[in-house]
């Protein structure tokens, strides 16, 4: 079953955001005062086409010690149905060599980030609108006020979040904020990044696509039946990013300013994208199209797609914690499903790759129902993903010499 994965905690030397402890009151939002420690504990984003856990485990240690930067690496993406049949490494040290079972590839997030800061603060999951926020207290580095001879504030309160827009289901989106700027006062951030380099990626070959886009394609190998005998070549897999890079440094303004980054994945899975090339071209054309959007636009039309899927739910008062327990179980749900894109889901959701990503009879026996009662339009969805495989599962039983009677659904 979906777990939660972040626990509210004592208040630390860096508070939250009064609106955290008001959503959270209303069973709506989950806060820590400080950092998780492990990357399995970080919350996740997702959309039901593209999910991840967001987060950069013991980064700011490991930046005070290695000229090299973080020695981990953080914020992997997930695609619905984007899979890699290579090996892959094992949980239990080696590498796992069953190359007949695929596994979920992993796609660089382009936003993994934190800011340098003094003092590392709080993080919060909005599970009504799928946003992870981090709350830090950084440095302002030395630069004067626009318009002004005198120099900023030392310090400010900066809040970073990120989400998977669910009405545009291909654009992720980061957002920076100062708190506590007067009107025409300036802070100037440090970015550091913990993600996976482009040139790091060990499911993909990279190649430049069109803007300043990426051609990621699957690497595969020759596929064999159990017997051992080689099966016909199928297309591999490409995916389409396209994103603005984010610079080393990022001056923020105050009165409530938000700057923006907007990042687009499209797949060679998605009907008019087959062809080579065609989804590199497509990310770079949405990103064009959604970077004329303001950070409160793209904010309004994601919140106003999430209500209407929050149109199903459970109704609790009179107790945050289990209302909180509850809306974040179905969040998870939420986040690995949806109505226009029929894939399973799996243990773990689509942020992570718990099973390498594979659906199996629990997601019918234990999510399934929950979405039959509450959201049918992603429960429809669920039922689409098997009728479309029955083929393929009538080809195997076959191949596994089952002669039997196969009626359809």
């Amino acid at each position: 079953m979906v777990q939660v994965l972040l626990a509210v905690h004592v208040m630390g030397s860096v508070p939250p955001p009064p609106i955290w402890l008001q959503r959270a009151a209303q069973g709506q939002l989950l806060w820590s005062a400080s950092e998780p420690s492990m990357l399995g504990l970080f919350p996740s984003i997702g959309n039901g086409f593209i999910s991840g856990d967001v987060g950069c485990p013991s980064a700011r240690l490991a930046a005070n010690t290695s000229a090299h930067g973080p020695p981990t690496s953080c914020g992997a993406l997930h695609i619905g149905g984007v899979f890699n049949d290579l090996e892959f490494p094992s949980d239990y040290g080696g590498v796992a060599h069953n190359l007949s079972i695929p596994h979920r590839a992993d796609l660089p997030n382009p936003f993994a980030i934190y800011v340098d800061s003094l003092e590392p603060g709080a993080v919060a999951l909005d599970t009504q609108y799928g946003r992870v926020s981090n709350l830090s207290l950084a440095a302002c580095e030395a630069q004067p006020s626009e318009g002004s001879a005198v120099a900023g504030p030392a310090s400010a309160r900066v809040v970073v979040t990120q989400y998977a827009h669910r009405a545009e289901r291909s654009l992720l989106v980061l957002e920076l904020a100062a708190e506590g700027l007067a009107p025409g006062e300036t802070c100037t951030v440090r970015l550091r990044n913990c993600s996976l380099g482009w040139g790091e990626l060990t499911d993909f070959d990279v190649a430049g696509g069109p803007g300043n886009s990426r051609l990621l394609t699957v690497k595969s190998m020759p596929q064999r039946s159990s017997t051992g005998v080689p099966l016909p070549a199928r297309a591999a897999t490409e995916v389409g990013v396209a994103y603005q890079p984010l610079p080393p440094t990022v001056t923020l303004r105050g009165a409530g300013a938000t700057t923006v980054f907007l990042a687009a994945f499209r797949t060679s899975l998605e009907p008019g994208l087959e062809a080579h090339g065609a989804a590199a071209g497509a990310a770079a054309a949405l990103l064009a199209s959604a970077t004329n959007n303001s950070a409160s636009g793209l904010r309004r039309s994601s919140d106003v797609a999430w209500d209407e899927v929050w149109q199903g739910g459970i109704e609790i008062t009179g107790n945050a914690t289990i209302a909180s327990t509850v809306n974040s179980s179905l969040y998870y749900i939420l986040a690995a499903t949806r109505a226009d894109w029929p894939y399973g889901l799996s243990p773990g959701g689509l942020a992570r790759d718990d099973y390498q990503g594979h659906s199996f009879w629990d997601c019918e026996t234990w999510m399934f129902p929950n979405l039959v009662a509450l959201f049918p339009h992603e429960a429809h969805a669920l039922a689409e993903y098997r009728s479309q495989r029955l083929p393929a599962a009538r080809a195997r039983a076959r191949s596994h010499g089952y002669s039997g009677a196969m009626q359809p659904w």
